[in-house]
């Protein structure tokens, strides 16, 4: 009830006027078979937000079955690993042995291993000592398929090597990283959960860490260990695979563990990639942790941004939405396309005639006669527009970040980019849409909704750029030759899913949607089309467009790439 009462509330609506609303609701066509189906899909979010294996895995993979299945399979070739335990300045003889002591236990042996330190590190006897000057030099000799970074201090998994070698026997790969654990006196208490590879994700911050695999052959012809910029060398062989195109693999198997979170504490190789990238921007500290960087825009971009908006009456709404836009928007190289949907009022009209005068070169209004249908709405105003790039706008915004178009645009005019989404917030201040995430039985969520708009989010995500599976079409930005290229929204989905619908198929074609939380705008959510529930004819609309969805993201159920679980 209270779940069904936040979607039905308006934040700045009277109680009163909402009980009422409430009252009228339970009492529609409809309204039980709702309640039935929110139940459902309340319990599927929650599997899907919740760890539903890490405490499951450890349990289920004990050194005994690994071994019995290690006993049981006969490879024909086996991959050789090298392990490379790095250590810094301030590293203790209690870190190296914890590492060390982890790596003797592994049920895979086909490995060797060496320490790579500075000149005053003592290693244990008979285990080889590089300087990182003789890392390049002891790699063109070594006899290794695979190098595996191992930060002193971090735990290997006994069954860590034969869970690598099983996969990369079944699914050649290049460069591998799994999950991680939070070690406290011993027992695992925090997983650290990534996504999947996030171009994006990685040049703010290095969620994958320090700890995982490359091939020998891959790392020297990226030109191997480049000590240039002084530490933080692992992450930087990360941004020049990312940049060169090398296919990351994720294991979600939690087999690394540390007895505190790493990080990398060093920018100077994200500045490095940046420079090497030509991208117009620069990086700043990211609120709540410095070790996350958030991409600023510099230049003078000239690019025309087209923004539709679709509109039927609702004046005062539309209103707010454009003058935020004009007084608020720094960036000057924009048009505004209204589509009127059959509007009737006087008042909208007058309103369009005014714009029209006071902005003739950036406003112009487009009749839409015909049925709401979001998604033809849509395709209608990108074929207006004259704008390489588009912003697909609902007429219920107020703009709060004035560099808002130049931040979406130095990531919509990136290659690999497909959608890019902003965070979302409702008049109270708190998060209506996060970015989405799809759960294995294929509902949809809006990601950390209804926390507070400073919310971090898990491990940043609510602070830094975040490849995410999709984005709210109420601010969605993509140029037009990729909205084109994957023949733009469907329009059987007329009123949901087709903003999903839209980014999956972007992300099929081969980019990286994105969202930027540091990029806000307020929004009313559903103030201009009724809730679901509101008829009989309603309902079952929303029932056959789930059904057509759920059919067509049949093959996809289950591999959100980047949500948790």
């Amino acid at each position: 009830m209270a779940s069904l009462f936040k979607k039905i509330k308006t934040p700045d609506e009277p109680l009163i006027v909402s009980c009422f609303r409430l009252f009228l609701l339970l009492f529609s066509p409809g309204a039980w078979r709702y309640f039935i189906k929110k139940i459902k899909e309340k319990k599927a979010v929650s599997k899907s937000k919740s760890i539903p294996y890490h405490q499951a895995y450890l349990n289920q993979y004990r050194p005994h079955d690994l071994l019995a299945d290690f006993n049981a399979t006969r490879w024909q070739t086996k991959p050789t690993f090298l392990l490379l335990i790095t250590a810094t300045e301030g590293t203790t003889p209690h870190h190296c042995q914890q590492t060390l002591d982890s790596l003797n236990s592994q049920l895979y042996r086909d490995f060797e291993v060496a320490f790579v330190a500075p000149t005053s590190f003592a290693p244990p006897a008979g285990i080889p000592s590089l300087t990182p000057e003789q890392l390049n030099p002891y790699l063109q000799q070594t006899q290794c398929e695979y190098l595996f970074f191992v930060p002193a201090g971090c735990i290997v998994a006994n069954f860590a090597l034969f869970y690598m070698a099983r996969h990369i026997i079944h699914h050649p790969t290049q460069l591998l990283y799994t999950n991680e654990n939070i070690l406290s006196n011993g027992i695992y208490t925090q997983p650290v959960y990534k996504p999947a590879f996030s171009p994006d994700r990685l040049l703010c911050h290095n969620y994958i860490g320090d700890a995982y695999i490359i091939k020998t052959t891959t790392l020297l012809q990226l030109g191997g260990i480049d000590l240039t910029l002084g530490n933080g060398y692992t992450y930087d062989v990360l941004l020049r695979a990312a940049e060169n195109h090398i296919p990351f693999t994720h294991l979600k198997d939690p087999a690394i563990s540390y007895t505190e979170h790493h990080n990398t504490p060093d920018n100077k190789y994200q500045l490095n990639a940046i420079k090497k990238r030509k991208l117009s921007a620069t990086l700043t500290p990211a609120p709540h942790n410095k070790q996350w960087a958030i991409l600023n825009p510099q230049g003078n971009f000239t690019a025309t941004v087209s923004i539709i908006i679709p509109s039927k009456n609702k004046t005062d709404l539309l209103k707010t939405t454009i003058d935020s836009i004009f007084s608020k928007t720094t960036y000057q190289y924009f048009e505004i396309i209204v589509l009127d949907n059959n509007s009737t009022e006087a008042s909208f009209f007058s309103l369009i005639e005014h714009y029209e005068a006071t902005h003739p070169h950036q406003f112009r209004c487009v009749k839409a006669a015909f049925p709401f249908n979001f998604s033809r709405l849509m395709n209608l105003g990108v074929e207006q527009a004259t704008g390489e790039y588009i912003c697909l706008l609902n007429n219920d915004m107020e703009v709060i970040t004035p560099r808002w178009i130049e931040n979406m645009l130095l990531y919509a005019m990136q290659s690999h980019t497909g959608a890019v989404g902003i965070k979302l917030l409702y008049p109270n201040n708190t998060l209506q849409h996060g970015g989405i995430a799809i759960t294995p039985t294929g509902e949809t969520y809006h990601i950390d909704a209804h926390k507070s708009a400073n919310e971090a989010g898990y491990n940043g995500s609510q602070t830094i750029a975040t490849n995410l599976i999709a984005v709210t079409a109420a601010c969605l930005m993509v140029s037009k030759q990729k909205y084109q290229q994957v023949h733009g929204m469907d329009e059987t989905l007329a009123i949901e899913y087709n903003d999903i619908d839209f980014c999956i198929k972007l992300y099929k074609a081969g980019y990286y949607n994105v969202y930027l939380p540091y990029i806000t705008m307020y929004h009313h959510e559903s103030a201009t089309r009724g809730h679901p529930l509101r008829n009989l004819k309603a309902w079952q609309q929303h029932e056959k467009e789930h059904a057509y969805f759920l059919g067509k993201v049949k093959g996809f159920l289950g591999e959100d790439p980047y949500c948790y679980c």
